[in-house]
């Protein structure tokens, strides 16, 4: 199953970090969603959002 990453990039690219919780990163499934989520979040003013693609199976 494909879902998204997202990632914040701020300082000219040279700082990123993955968006994650307590169980690990947190997916979307479309990148729209994951583009929303960063724009309504207060530490987004000032950096980039990267959505990645990922691959989620079944264990």
């Amino acid at each position: 199953m494909r879902m998204y990453e997202l990632w914040k990039v701020t300082a000219a690219g040279k700082n990123t970090e993955r968006l994650e919780d307590e169980g690990g990163p947190v997916l979307f499934p479309r990148v729209c969603d994951a583009e929303e989520y960063f724009r309504g979040r207060p530490d987004s003013w000032g950096a980039e959002c990267r959505v990645t693609p990922v691959t989620v199976g079944l264990a």
